[in-house]
């Protein structure tokens, strides 16, 4: 027998006190985690929570831009002429809204004009980066004009996301 201790015919390659051992360990560990668990600070608690709710979407969000913007064009082009710009806004004006709804959780939340210029040249830089990397992908080019329509999208996003945190669309309909 090469790798250890055998039970009913099946070959143990850990012999059984080692595996009491290592059960053993376990619910050490989780007595250990439980009880710092405990302890935590509810503030770091709360930056764990807002980042997984502000944060977490976008960059689940530039995953999701930089999958798609890794795929070879397609063959069949658009409908419409400038289509592709149309989707580019779109696609950066959802992100400029997630960095705004972002950013009104952080320190600076009361300096409007900061959080959605920010958020603007947040989403600009990542359409920057992503027309770099179109630059690379067979069969995609990267174009100044989707850079354009990226940062006026993200714009968009941002404008929109504020007046409606602000409340304007309330007093409206």
């Amino acid at each position: 027998m090469i790798g250890g201790d055998s039970v009913a015919g099946i070959e143990l390659f850990i012999k059984p006190s080692k595996i009491i051992f290592l059960i053993s360990c376990f619910r050490v560990f989780v007595i250990v985690f439980k009880f710092l668990m405990l302890e935590i600070d509810q503030n770091i608690l709360n930056k764990l929570r807002n980042f997984f709710i502000y944060w977490f979407p976008i960059f689940l969000y530039c995953l999701l831009i930089f999958l798609q913007s890794s795929r070879p064009s397609p063959r069949i082009m658009p409908v419409w002429p400038f289509m592709d710009k149309v989707l580019h806004f779109a696609a950066f004006a959802l992100l400029g809204a997630l960095f705004l709804r972002a950013f009104y959780t952080t320190r600076i939340r009361h300096h409007l004009i900061l959080i959605v210029t920010l958020s603007i040249l947040f989403s600009a830089l990542f359409g920057i980066s992503d027309e770099i990397h179109q630059s690379f992908v067979p069969y995609r080019t990267a174009d100044a004009m989707d850079v354009l329509a990226d940062t006026l999208g993200s714009a968009f996003g941002a404008g929109v996301y504020s007046l409606w945190f602000k409340g304007y669309f309330k007093n409206r309909a």
